[in-house]
C-alpha cells in the first residue's frame, strides 16, 4: 500500500511586518524545539486572530507533534482564509491530521481486550475513528475541488476511504459477544455439489431397486402388472 503522505507545509512569514512571536516560533521549529515553537505560535495566534497565517502555523505544528488537536487552530485559519489556494492548504493539513487520528483510533480499537464492568457501561461510546475519518474525507474532497490534480491530496483521500471501509467491519471480539462458536459459512458451490451427489445417489438406489424387483420371482397370483 502506498505510504501515507504525512508532510504538512508550513506557511512561513518572511515579510518585514511579520509578528515577532510567529518568527520565534518558526525559528524554534527549525531548530527542532517543538515545545518552544508551539508556545510562540500560540501567542502569535492569540495576538492576531484575524490573520489566517498565524492560526495555520499553530495548527500545522500541532498536527506534526500530536500534542494537541489541530482542529481548532486550523478551523480558525479556514474562517479567515482569503483565497482558494489558502483554503486548499488548510483543508489538506486538517484532512491529513484527521486521517492520522482516525487511523490510530481504529488500530487501538481493533486490539482485543479482556472484558471488564466498565466496558459494558461504555460500550456505545467506543471511538474507532469513524468520525475522524469522515472529517478527513470531507476535507480532502474539498481540497481537490479547490486544487484539482494535487497528487498527495488524492492519495490521502484514497487511503481515508479505505480506512472508512475497514471501520465498518466488525471488530474481532464482536464475533464472540455471546460466547457462541462461529457458525461455518455456507458455500453456494458446495451446496450445489451436495445436491447433485444426493440426486445421483437417489437415482442409483432407484436403479438398484428396479433391478432387484426384476430378478425376484413373481408369485402366481401377482396381477399388479409389470414393473416400470
Amino acid at each position: 500500500m502506498t505510504g501515507f503522505v504525512a508532510s504538512l507545509a508550513l506557511w512561513s512569514l518572511l515579510g518585514a511586518n511579520a509578528p515577532r512571536e510567529n518568527r520565534r516560533g518558526l525559528d524554534a521549529l527549525a531548530k527542532g524545539d517543538t515545545t518552544a515553537a508551539l508556545s510562540h505560535l500560540e501567542k502569535a495566534s492569540q495576538a492576531d486572530t484575524s490573520d489566517s497565517r498565524y492560526a495555520y502555523n499553530l495548527g500545522t505544528v500541532q498536527a506534526r507533534t500530536h500534542k494537541a488537536s489541530p482542529d481548532a487552530a486550523l478551523g480558525q485559519a479556514l474562517s479567515h482564509a482569503k483565497s482558494p489556494q489558502d483554503r486548499a492548504r488548510i483543508l489538506y493539513n486538517r484532512g491529513t491530521a484527521r486521517y492520522e487520528t482516525a487511523k490510530a483510533k481504529h488500530q487501538a480499537a481493533m486490539i482485543p481486550k479482556a472484558p471488564s464492568p466498565q466496558d459494558s457501561a461504555s460500550a456505545g461510546e467506543t471511538d474507532d475513528g469513524k468520525n475522524d475519518v469522515n472529517g478527513a474525507i470531507d476535507d480532502l474532497r474539498q481540497t481537490l475541488k479547490l486544487r484539482p490534480g494535487w497528487n498527495e491530496a488524492a492519495r490521502n483521500l484514497d487511503l481515508a476511504l479505505r480506512l472508512r471501509s475497514q471501520c465498518k467491519k466488525p471488530k474481532p471480539d464482536d464475533k464472540n459477544k455471546d460466547n457462541k462458536p462461529d457458525q461455518p459459512k455456507s458455500d453456494p458451490q458446495q451446496q450445489i455439489q451436495q445436491q447433485d451427489a444426493a440426486r445421483l445417489l437417489e437415482a442409483a438406489q432407484a436403479q438398484e431397486n428396479s433391478q432387484t424387483k426384476k430378478a425376484a420371482p413373481k408369485k402366481k397370483d401377482d396381477d399388479d402388472g409389470p414393473d416400470w
